[in-house]
């Protein structure tokens, strides 16, 4: 049986493939694989890796190519026949990457505070607290609907300077510590 999330996945992969079908067989005419496409994809993504909380400007032109590569790379994929070194490249290689390095810098960049998360301090907490510093999270807790909700924080930010988010990072690590203290 098809779960609601995985109906909405391939309900979104059949719309891209439609609306991208003729550009993909474009692209395939003058000989652009999926394999070059998912290449490009993974060098776009880890540009964007690179550039995230340096320059971003270079971030979203990087994150936005590495999306379209992505897209157009499984299209042409279910126009061509697909190896199996070709979906591990794209899944593992590629998507795997470019999804568990920006993780990777952001602990860094935040240093320590995804520790507290996931030793399970209330995130509903944290996000109050962060907000008596204004420092704006959303917590995810309470967005769960059909699992048991897991702690988290929605950290979402746009065109602040690098000394504006570090001082916002710094808000954010006293707020967690704060209700680490309390708990």
């Amino acid at each position: 049986m098809e779960t609601f999330s995985t109906k909405i996945v391939n309900n979104i992969q059949e719309w891209r493939s439609r609306k991208l079908e003729k550009s993909a067989h474009f692209l395939l005419n003058i000989g652009i694989s999926a394999n070059v496409l998912t290449f490009f994809a993974l060098l776009c993504g880890l540009l964007a890796v690179y550039f995230l909380f340096n320059n971003t400007f270079l971030f979203l032109l990087f994150a936005l190519l590495h999306l379209l590569a992505d897209a157009f790379d499984g299209v042409i994929a279910r126009l061509t026949t697909t190896t199996s070194l070709g979906k591990f490249f794209d899944h593992i290689l590629s998507d795997g990457l470019v999804t568990i390095l920006p993780i990777i810098k952001m602990g860094f960049f935040l240093n320590d505070l995804y520790a507290y998360l996931a030793a399970g301090l209330d995130d509903r907490a944290v996000a109050e607290e962060a907000m008596r510093r204004d420092v704006v999270v959303r917590p995810l807790s309470p967005l769960y609907i059909d699992a048991a909700p897991c702690s988290g924080l929605d950290i979402g930010f746009t065109g602040f300077d690098h000394a504006r988010m570090q001082l916002a990072a710094v808000r954010l690590g006293e707020a967690l510590r704060q209700v680490a203290k309390a708990a």
